[in-house]
């Protein structure tokens, strides 16, 4: 298991090139970036007051644990990430074997998905702090809205799902834009009667309108298939 024990310093340049969709290859520390004058940029929270930072260990540098990183980081916590194979995760590029002629580096191959969903609330504001080129808002910038999201299935049919209006400035996610979209994916995806489908969404539905209390509560503490009622 690789460790890297880096600063806030470090974890801007390497959410960079997350955020940028820059090739990371097969794991390593990112590289340093320093701030005005040559120091990193730390704040006071995560210091006590015998003066000795607070350490943090964050098990696995995908976006998730990278976005954490850099937040504690900020905060003026000494961050250890520990990742088993590359930053990154499923949002690092990497080279394409035999790609590349005439000495020029490999072309890049996405290892998954470069999407934002709407209920990502603290990546955005992340990707705007993290610094693009021509760019006031910086990588939050070099997001597109989407209306239609495609999964292309080597010999078999790709399957479409209308997005029209989600993570847009078309509106918030509506349960009917919600339901449609499951609805969509089920059906084009698998061969399930359209009565098992319609309980599906509405099982879903259930779970995303309740109340943050009510997940804690119920839903916390039952299990998948019970809560489907798929359990006899």
């Amino acid at each position: 298991m690789e460790r890297t024990g880096n600063s806030r310093r470090t974890f801007l340049t390497g959410a960079a090139a997350v955020g940028g969709a820059a090739a990371l290859g097969n794991g390593g520390t990112a590289p340093a970036a320093t701030a005005a004058g040559g120091e990193p940029k730390t704040a006071s929270k995560g210091t006590p007051a015998g003066g000795a930072r607070q350490t943090v260990a964050v098990l696995g540098g995908g976006v998730a644990g990278l976005t954490a990183a850099h937040e504690l980081a900020e905060r003026g916590f000494q961050v250890t990430v520990c990742e088993r194979r590359a930053l990154g995760g499923k949002a690092r590029s990497m080279d394409v074997p035999d790609s590349a002629r005439g000495g020029r580096k490999p072309l890049p191959g996405e290892h998954g998905f470069r999407f934002i969903p709407g209920f990502y609330l603290n990546l955005p504001d992340t990707l705007r702090r993290i610094p693009f080129a021509g760019n006031p808002n910086g990588c939050h910038d070099n997001l597109v809205a989407s209306s239609e999201v495609l999964f292309a299935r080597t010999g078999r049919e790709d399957i479409r799902l209308p997005m029209a209006t989600l993570g847009t400035p078309q509106g918030p996610l509506t349960p009917d834009d919600l339901i449609r979209v499951i609805t969509g994916l089920l059906t084009t995806a698998l061969k399930l009667p359209a009565h098992e489908i319609a309980y599906f969404a509405n099982r879903i539905l259930v779970f995303f309108t309740s109340c943050d209390q009510r997940r804690l509560d119920d839903w916390e503490r039952t299990p998948w298939w019970t809560y489907l009622r798929a359990v006899g």
